[in-house]
């Protein structure tokens, strides 16, 4: 019970320095509980909570535990690439799959979609094409999964590579993972970006899986480059059926 209040102690003091937290400070804060965070299941947990919270103290306090002997695991490693995920950090998401390998810390499914969702907030789509393809391809052999794909398709889709987003929501299919909301959402977004050649491929792909808002709107603003503005309007007014809140895009369409 003591240990578990001061972990607690240390976690407030983390989150209370902020995301401009010191790698000092994280130290500071957890000095003295060097032997209870050598245990996987605690070091994992405080990982987790500022994976959420303090993407760069989860950073911070994964290099403090390394220097006092921590023997990274899967778990600590997913924790920190969940961080550099909601923090857009992809150089430090490919160090640290870096360091897995060196350290022959075997990834799983869950490491390697933070690690491409890190690439993908940025548009960095080569970058997560070169990690979706290297799982099946690696020593690890790890088959792709919804998260993956999903993450690699949203990437090309920033990066306006929208060729590769219909690709990998195929090769999805094939692979056995049923594309869902999130995989097709991207897809429907690459496709809005093609200048409106794409417009049929949008409206086939945004019934494929559940729409969300931003693939229905994405379909409409397809259409409207393409000049479809019968279609555009019917699928603004299909948007309450849909149980859909039109947000700013939809009406931005230009329907005359």
């Amino acid at each position: 019970m003591a240990d578990g209040i001061a972990l607690r102690t240390a976690l407030q003091r983390l989150l209370r320095a902020g995301p401009e937290v010191t790698h000092q400070e994280v130290k500071a804060a957890v000095v003295g509980l060097q032997d209870h965070l050598r245990d996987p299941k605690l070091a994992t947990w405080m990982l987790s909570k500022l994976a959420r919270a303090l993407p760069v103290g989860a950073l911070q306090l994964l290099h403090v535990l390394h220097e006092h002997g921590l023997q990274l695991n899967v778990y600590h490693a997913s924790a920190a690439l969940t961080a550099c995920e909601r923090a857009g950090l992809w150089p430090e998401a490919f160090a640290l799959m870096e360091g897995m390998r060196h350290k022959t810390v075997c990834p799983n499914q869950l490491s390697f979609g933070a690690a491409i969702s890190a690439c993908g907030r940025l548009g960095l789509w080569l970058r997560a094409l070169q990690l979706v393809n290297g799982m099946e391809r690696g020593a690890w052999s790890i088959p792709p999964d919804a998260i993956s794909f999903s993450a690699c398709i949203s990437a090309c889709e920033k990066g306006s590579e929208w060729q590769s987003s219909l690709s990998f929501l195929k090769t999805m299919a094939s692979k056995g993972a049923e594309p869902n909301t999130l995989s097709c959402s991207g897809a429907v977004s690459a496709c809005e970006k093609a200048s409106g050649s794409l417009w049929h491929v949008a409206l086939s792909l945004s019934v494929m899986a559940s729409p969300d808002v931003v693939s229905h709107s994405a379909t409409i603003s397809a259409c409207e480059k393409a000049a479809k503005w019968a279609l555009c309007l019917e699928l603004l007014l299909l948007s309450p059926s849909l149980r859909l809140v039109a947000n700013l895009a939809s009406p931005s369409a230009r329907v005359h």
